[in-house]
């Protein structure tokens, strides 16, 4: 499966309040794991060589939580600035 065809669906309705997350990629299966959702084992797709190629996890809306930090970019200043107040922090520690 190419990268263009991957893709991850995420979906909820206020009735049921559970939220359905489909995806093909494994870092979603292996963060739904570790977040503890329940697998759908009925939902699985397996390709012609019996090899996972995607999978449905289940949680309650209330326990949702999702979300991609966003990649910290600084400055020379800004690191070195960084670099100091921990130095700063180590001594007050010792």
């Amino acid at each position: 499966m190419t990268a263009a065809e991957r893709e991850t669906i995420i979906r909820w309705d206020r009735e049921d309040r559970v939220v359905t997350i489909w995806s093909t990629e494994t870092s979603v299966w292996n963060k739904c794991k570790k977040l503890g959702f329940a697998e759908s084992a009925d939902c699985r797709i397996v390709d012609s060589e019996g090899k996972d190629v995607g999978r449905q996890y289940e949680t309650p809306l209330d326990k949702f939580r999702w979300g991609k930090k966003a990649k910290r970019v600084l400055s020379d200043e800004q690191r070195a600035e960084l670099s100091a107040r921990m130095v700063q922090n180590r001594e007050k520690m010792a």
